[in-house]
């Protein structure tokens, strides 16, 4: 009986054995069916994200949103989103959709599709900047992401602000590989868009642009440089004009918001705030809200972290400086600025992605010590265990006020002629989607935060009911309307969880 031959172990490659036969080696299975396995992440993360869109009801910001999109024209809605202080791009999607209704789902709609979106696009990113085992691995801690999957179910900006930065990050690093003018073009394209979804998202765009001079550093070579305009082109990168064309794009597009821009930074550095995490606490809030907002599992991720960028450190310290620069520049940054103006871990939305991906190489490079093919499917299966309770949990609590019980509670309560004095004034957006007072009979007042204000009411014929949300907090930080209400106003059964009814004391 002969000796059996054996394989050089070339993957996926086709090979001879030492008895002369050809053999093809089995390639991975995520290798072969990689499209298959994505897919099923991606329609995972579409029913995580679609179960449940419409079951809670509209929070405050997710109402002004309603508001500002219930116009008859685009120029009402540039006009709303402008006096709102935010960029227009979501409200002008969301005003086309709204043709199709305005519940809770279709509010939601179009953040829930970018949420899906992205989980494909992350995965195109992280195998742009490492494999296929990074990005399906990134893709899966994107779509079991209860953080992401929140914002996905939010008729606000955030879904939208993720997509186009995730879209800006893979076009940066597939034009640096290609230097294709098409792909430095969509680069362009995806930071305008990124702005004109959130004014934060310009501290990645920004780092973007760094990171083209830190990635392409030893191609700038001035010791070629004569003084003359024909040796321009020796001295810096082949397709350091393609990357000035896509800057110049995103640069022209913006023009129109660039006042909405400052009069958002207007109306933070005139007020003071006395809410927002504080400067310390930034990253670690950043990074834990990221991780399944669990403690150890942020830990576990912040040491996947440090071990992604050190693998791609080994295979690109370039890359790796930039992924770096991209993920914890806007985070000094934030930090900075937390001392002006008030920060919530919201608007570092946009950082998921490069968080996930950096954790997802990270991942997929310490696979490869157990098994190439079925140390993928080990990590697929432990993020999904990993996700069970906290997702678990994320279904079974609720996010946001209930304004929609709290709302047919107030109906019952009421009598015609009776007042009811939002406090802060501006949680009549919430209130008055779910609760009319015209067929209520009733009548909504805005007052002052002050003596005069609450004097105001005492003329009333009929009832005074207090709607007191926590914000009053922030809004009158003197004080004077939680020590009014403590001493002239009775709490009321129809108050809910988040949302407190009180009635004026004659």
């Amino acid at each position: 009986m002969g000796k059996r031959g054996t394989a050089k172990k070339k993957v996926g490659e086709k090979i001879e054995r030492d008895d002369g036969k050809a053999l093809t080696q089995t390639e991975p299975f995520y290798k072969k069916a990689v499209y298959l396995v994505l897919s099923a992440i991606v329609l995972l993360g579409f029913l995580l994200r679609f179960f449940d869109l419409g079951k809670e009801s509209l929070w405050l910001d997710e109402a002004v949103t309603y508001y500002n999109t219930n116009a008859t024209s685009i120029g009402d809605v540039l006009t709303a989103a402008y006096n709102d202080r935010s960029p227009p791009l979501h409200f002008i999607a969301l005003w086309g959709v709204r043709l199709l209704g305005s519940s809770e789902f279709w509010l939601r709609f179009p953040s829930a599709c970018a949420g899906i979106l992205t989980i494909i696009v992350i995965f195109f990113l992280a195998r742009e900047i490492a494999d296929e085992k990074a990005g399906l691995i990134s893709a899966l801690l994107l779509a079991v992401s209860p953080f992401a999957i929140y914002y996905s179910q939010e008729a606000r900006f955030y879904a939208f602000a993720v997509f186009f930065v995730t879209v800006a990050y893979y076009a940066f690093f597939k034009a640096c590989k290609s230097r294709q003018w098409y792909d430095w073009a969509l680069f362009g394209l995806a930071c305008a868009a990124a702005f004109y979804s959130h004014f934060y998202t310009g501290f990645a765009i920004i780092t973007l642009f760094i990171g083209y001079f830190i990635i392409r550093i030893k191609e700038f070579d001035f010791s070629k440089w004569s003084g003359k305009i024909g040796s321009i082109k020796d001295i810096i990168p082949n397709d350091f004009n393609l990357f000035i064309f896509g800057g110049t794009v995103a640069f022209i597009l913006v023009i129109p918001i660039i006042g909405s821009f400052l009069h958002q930074n207007q109306y933070f550095s005139t007020r003071t705030f006395n809410w927002g995490l504080s400067f310390w606490s930034i990253p670690f809030a950043t990074f834990s809200a990221f991780s399944f907002s669990n403690e150890i599992v942020a830990v576990l991720f912040i040491i996947l972290m440090i071990a992604g960028l050190w693998m791609t450190w080994r295979l690109n310290k370039y890359s790796a400086i930039t992924l770096g620069f991209c993920l914890f520049v806007p985070v000094i940054i934030s930090m900075y600025l937390s001392s002006s103006i008030p920060f919530n871990v919201r608007y570092h939305m946009y950082l998921i992605t490069i968080f996930l991906v950096i954790v997802g190489i990270g991942i997929g490079r310490l696979v490869e010590f157990l098994n190439n093919d079925k140390g993928v499917y080990a990590a697929l299966v432990l993020i999904i265990l990993l996700s069970v309770v906290p997702l678990s949990g994320y279904y079974s609590n609720l996010h946001k006020e209930d304004w929609r019980g709290f709302s047919a509670n107030l109906q019952k309560i009421t009598q015609p002629g009776d007042i009811i004095v939002p406090l802060p004034g501006y949680m009549v957006y919430p209130l008055q989607y779910y609760y009319s007072n015209q067929s209520d009979k009733t009548f909504l007042k805005d007052i002052a935060y002050n003596e005069a204000g609450f004097k105001s009411l005492d003329n009333e014929t009929g009832s005074v009911y207090f709607v007191v949300t926590w914000d009053i907090q922030a809004a009158d930080p003197s004080g004077y309307s939680l020590q009014y209400l403590k001493e002239n106003a009775q709490q009321q059964s129809a108050s809910v969880p988040g949302i407190n009814l009180l009635k004026k004391v004659r």
